[in-house]
């Protein structure tokens, strides 16, 4: 399996260097490429790397631009786009009405360094070298923070929270499963991870010794600090979205997150699982209600289902174990319609 520190960093694509073959202006045609232009960084979120142009031959007409490496063809795109520019341009060469080209290239079909070969495969079936494009694969440090803050702006002022005030019943009720396994925790100091407008909170009033609430977003730190003004033994803290910090170490001793880390990227997880790690006492419980949506399939978590991110049960218990976490129960639950969507794992330390 891959190092989990590798895993906390997103992975990047840069394009280093352009450099055409002779001249974009050569004897038998006239190349230009759009993008990708030098420097554009291109993250796995992205997932694929564009390149748009266009081309004209002097004499004949391009068909196709082929894109390959020094070992094998990758792609071929026709040469088929509208160019009216081109035409207006270059009024005596043939057929430029149509000499602009779109293709895409997956990301992870390419090797981590190397470089992508263009051709320009002519009517006559005259294959010209046009271009070569240098790229580097890295992984970037600072991404997972911004991954994180995206994921949080999504839910700033979000009608979500006044609906879910309503919704408490499958978390509270005495017969769930929720609350089976949070009867377990020791509210002494209990943390709560991704807090919202603080309907949880609600619920430990005067149950909690002391109840430390924690949210990546300030309009829900401030909401929850005037929600609770009056409770002494309450605490809210903003936090950056991938760990606990400002929380000390081996100073919490439970910790729980309800229906909110169900959407949280699986790096922001691992993230917290090893940060969860630092903050809980020697024997200390964390709760986290996440998701079990197996499909990792780059699209937009909201357009999953419930908008739910890639996570599954087995991958969280990878992660939790892997992070010096002990598993002490885990049950996969169903929710709305969804079969099996999300899970409940109880980890100590």
């Amino acid at each position: 399996m891959q190092g989990f520190n590798d895993l906390l960093l997103s992975k990047k694509t840069c394009v280093k260097e352009i450099t055409f073959s002779g001249d974009k202006t050569a004897i038998d045609h006239i190349f230009h490429l759009e993008s990708p232009n030098i420097h554009n960084q291109i993250t796995e979120f992205d997932e694929k790397i564009f390149f748009t142009g266009w081309i004209i031959g002097k004499k004949q007409s391009v068909k196709f631009i082929r894109f390959c490496t020094s070992e094998k063809i990758i792609e071929e795109t026709k040469v088929e786009r509208s160019r009216p520019d081109v035409t207006l341009n270059y009024p005596d060469f043939p057929n430029t009405e149509m000499s602009g080209f779109l293709e895409s290239l997956k990301m992870d079909e390419l090797s981590n360094n190397g470089e992508i070969i263009l051709e320009a495969i002519f009517d006559d079936g005259t294959i010209v070298k046009i271009a070569t494009i240098k790229y580097e694969k890295y992984l970037s440090k600072g991404s997972l923070l911004s991954i994180a803050n995206n994921i949080g702006n999504n839910w700033i002022e979000s009608p979500y929270y006044e609906k879910a005030e309503k919704s408490l019943q499958g978390f509270w009720d005495e017969s769930t499963c929720f609350k089976k396994l949070f009867n377990q925790l020791d509210l002494t100091h209990v943390l709560e991870l991704a807090c919202g407008h603080g309907r949880h909170g609600e619920k430990l009033r005067g149950k909690a010794q002391k109840l430390t609430m924690m949210d990546i977003n300030t309009s829900n730190i401030e909401f929850c600090t005037e929600r609770f003004k009056n409770e002494k033994n309450f605490e809210v803290i903003k936090n950056n979205g991938i760990n606990f910090q400002p929380i000390p170490d081996n100073s919490v001793r439970s910790i729980f997150c309800y229906d909110a880390m169900v959407h949280f990227d699986h790096r922001c997880v691992l993230s917290y699982l090893q940060d969860t790690k630092r903050i809980l006492v020697p024997g200390g419980l964390a709760l986290y209600h996440h998701s079990n949506y197996p499909n990792n399939n780059f699209k937009h978590y909201g357009q999953n289902p419930h908008a739910r991110n890639y996570m599954t049960k087995e991958l969280f218990a990878e992660y939790a174990t892997g992070s010096g976490l002990i598993i002490k129960e885990q049950i996969v639950i169903n929710w709305g319609d969804e079969k099996d969507l999300d899970c409940i794992t109880l980890v100590g330390t």
